[in-house]
This record gives structure tokens, C-alpha cells and sequence, in this order.
């Protein structure tokens, strides 16, 4: 119940595991009792069966059903995605008009994309935008928050960091977080990175990609193959642990989120929580998340991209002075889109 939610988000209750332990799992078909809402926060659309289940939940519950949805990607950036997935995704989108009664977007992006999108069927159904976080604790940092414990901050740092990815951070270097696959524009950032090396007088930092490899990435794939990594400048951390991420970010100059589109941008917010601003596409959601915290870009300019890179590289001052105003921001929290979900759904 929303009771029950509220007293666990104010830790009136045992720990996360113990509540899950407690909790009997029953058919929602058999618990159900009219006016009670069912909330779908993850992706269903390739579920099969999972439609005539709802509906029937509807029609003979008299619930209501809520869909959060992060982002319409599969029919707006449909190159970067396979076709069959847009196609099944279109469908689930324009079936769910049928059964839920009211939509939360993630993002005033994904509210303004999802309404253009019924606007389009033909379908109307009431949208509330509830942002994502910004601010992250799942990847976290083992450094001890006490300045007058240097030796002991830098010892508990590297606990549970890998040698391989101690070595990323030898020498300067910009942290890039995500699936790399070509929406997330890695080719571009890579050629602008190419043009980096080449500007003289520029101290430039390496670039360091941390996540695993996805699809349509051939072009960037070729491009570290024919260049063997653009002669060294460009080094890979292949699925991260949380600890081994956290500590990247730490390490980090900053970071660069250039995506051709996104829902949300999930790094970026990492990026806040560490202090670090960062190089983001002035596209989509993502400003929303960035805000004025970091340096813009067009995604589908290399100059544009070389440009933002080359002033938080050569002008460290302006690189600190982002920093001290995330130090200053009070960034949002889960506990904050915890209590607009709560809002959203207790408001009549």
C-alpha cells in the first residue's frame, strides 16, 4: 500500500531484503479489489500474454494501471535500433492506450514525445511527467570523506578495484559511461577526439569508455581497429564493477554523455554526484538532467562536440568553477521521484 511504501521509505521498517522475505507472493488476479492501482514501472512490450492479462485485470477488478515510460527511442531514433524491436514497440505502445488509464513519463522530453505520439493514433490518455534522479548512490566510492585521513582515503580506495582498471587512470583522462552502441554517438566523440590529439599546445587527457559493447557499432569498431585505438588515446574498462565505476568517476577530468537521443541520461546524473561536470548532447531529456552544471554540445557536430571538449580541457578554470556550483546544487534525489510517484498517484 502507499502506507506501507511511505513507511518503508522512512525506514520505519526492517531492511529491503527482510520486507522482501516477509512478504508473501500472491496472483495479483487474486488480491486485487477495485480502486486499486498497478503501477508498471519497467518495460513490458516484449511480454507475450501480458496484454489480454491486463485487460482482464481491468475489466473484472476495476483497477486502474499506470505505465511508466522512459523513452519512445525504438520509434524516434529507429537507426540506431533493430527493426523488429521498433515495430513490436510501436505496437505495445499503441495497445497500451487500451488498458491503462493514466501514463507517467520520465522526463518532459518523454511526456512531450509520448503526447505527440498520441496525438498521432488518436488515443489520449493523461500524462504526468515525474523526472529521474540525478544524484546516485548505487555506484558509490570507497573514499573516506575525511580530508584529514589522505593516506587512509587513498588505501580504501582501491579496494575492489581491478589492476586493469587502476591503470586507466595513470595519466589524465575523460570518462565516457554507457553501452557503447551508436546511439550513444561514440563515433562522433571519437573523431572529435582525433582532432583533440592534433591541436597543438593542448594537454590532452586520454578517453576512457566503461561499459559493454552493443549494436550498429561498426563504424566506431573499424575506426579503433584502423587506428589502434587512435594511437593510444582511446582505452576501454568492459563492464565496470559499481566499486571499479565509482572510482573511474573519481578519477575522472569529467565526462562526456553525446548521445543522439536519450530518456533520461543516467550518466549524467552519476557524473553531478561525483562533482563532476560534464560534456552533454543539447538534445532530448538530457539537459533536464544537466542543467546548468554543464558544458552543451550539438551531438551531430564533431566540431561542435571538439569545441565543448577543447574548452573544459584547455580552461581548467571554467572546468572548476562548474564543479563548485555542483558542489552547491542540491541534486535530485530517488527520494524525491519516490515522493512525486506518491503525489501522482494519491491525487484525485
Amino acid at each position: 500500500s502507499i502506507e506501507e511504501w511511505t513507511a518503508f521509505k522512512a525506514r520505519k521498517v526492517h531492511a529491503r531484503i527482510d520486507v522482501a522475505d516477509e512478504i508473501r507472493r500472491e496472483p495479483v488476479s487474486q488480491i486485487a479489489q477495485p480502486g486499486d492501482q498497478l503501477i508498471i514501472l519497467g518495460a513490458i512490450w516484449n511480454i507475450d500474454g501480458l496484454e489480454p492479462a491486463l485487460l482482464r485485470l481491468k475489466n473484472n477488478k476495476g483497477i486502474k494501471i499506470y505505465q511508466l515510460v522512459h523513452d519512445l527511442i525504438p520509434i524516434i531514433a529507429t537507426e540506431h535500433i533493430a527493426t523488429r524491436f521498433s515495430g513490436e514497440f510501436y505496437y505495445w505502445l499503441l495497445s497500451s492506450t487500451g488498458y491503462c488509464d493514466r501514463f507517467i513519463a520520465n522526463s518532459k522530453n518523454t511526456g512531450r514525445d509520448l503526447q505527440r505520439f498520441m496525438d498521432e493514433v488518436g488515443k489520449q490518455r493523461p500524462i504526468d511527467v515525474v523526472p529521474l534522479a540525478q544524484k546516485f548512490d548505487v555506484v558509490h566510492s570507497n573514499r573516506v570523506e575525511d580530508p584529514a585521513k589522505l593516506f587512509k582515503s587513498h588505501l580504501s580506495s582501491l579496494q575492489g578495484v581491478d589492476q586493469s582498471v587502476l591503470n586507466l587512470t595513470k595519466i589524465p583522462f575523460v570518462l565516457v559511461v554507457g553501452t557503447m552502441e551508436s546511439r550513444k554517438n561514440i563515433w562522433r566523440l571519437a573523431q572529435a577526439w582525433q582532432r583533440l590529439t592534433q591541436t597543438p599546445e593542448l594537454n590532452v587527457p586520454k578517453l576512457v569508455f566503461a561499459g559493454k559493447s552493443g549494436w550498429y557499432n561498426d563504424d566506431f569498431d573499424s575506426l579503433m581497429k584502423a587506428t589502434g585505438n587512435l594511437g593510444g588515446w582511446v582505452q576501454f574498462a568492459k563492464q565496470p564493477s559499481d566499486v571499479e565505476l565509482g572510482f573511474l568517476y573519481e578519477k575522472c577530468l569529467f565526462t562526456a554523455t553525446v548521445s543522439v537521443y536519450e530518456g533520461w541520461g543516467l550518466p549524467i546524473g552519476e557524473s553531478l554526484s561525483f562533482g563532476k561536470t560534464a560534456v552533454v548532447a543539447d538534445n532530448s531529456s538530457m539537459p533536464e538532467g544537466g542543467g546548468d552544471l554543464v558544458e552543451y554540445c550539438d551531438a551531430h557536430s564533431i566540431s561542435s562536440i571538439y569545441d565543448a571538449c577543447h574548452k573544459l580541457i584547455e580552461n581548467p578554470t571554467h572546468r572548476h568553477a562548474l564543479e563548485e556550483k555542483i558542489a552547491k546544487t542540491s541534486l535530485r534525489t530517488w527520494d524525491n521521484v519516490t515522493d512525486d510517484i506518491i503525489t501522482t498517484l494519491t491525487k484525485k
